[in-house]
């Protein structure tokens, strides 16, 4: 387990996943903090976005392997700072191809 700034990161050791997802944060809409877990299929840089609704960075990681991967993010930027209520989008890119899901924060 590897803490980046109110995102914690576990790598699964199973086996490659057969595709490339990002699915549903869970809880959504969430208060402090929400789960987002992803697959990724094809070894290369993959990365995760998280963007306000005005469209600014708020938080962003970079994976390298194949796997299964699942995050808490407390919604926080990466400065540690943490967000306001709203509609934040998060994005995964790998290969060419982008996945784009919304999650709610209340507080």
């Amino acid at each position: 387990m590897r803490t980046l700034t109110g995102v914690e990161t576990e790598i699964g050791d199973e086996t490659r996943p057969a595709s490339f997802r990002l699915h549903q944060n869970y809880p959504n809409p969430f208060n402090e903090a929400t789960k987002i877990r992803f697959d990724v299929a094809e070894e290369g840089e993959s990365l995760l976005q998280i963007h306000d609704i005005a469209g600014n960075l708020v938080q962003e990681q970079r994976f390298y392997h194949a796997g299964s991967y699942e995050m808490n993010w407390s919604a926080q930027t990466a400065a540690g700072e943490a967000l306001p209520s709203g509609v934040y989008i998060l994005s995964l890119r790998n290969s060419g191809v982008v996945q784009i899901i919304k999650a709610t924060l209340l507080r």
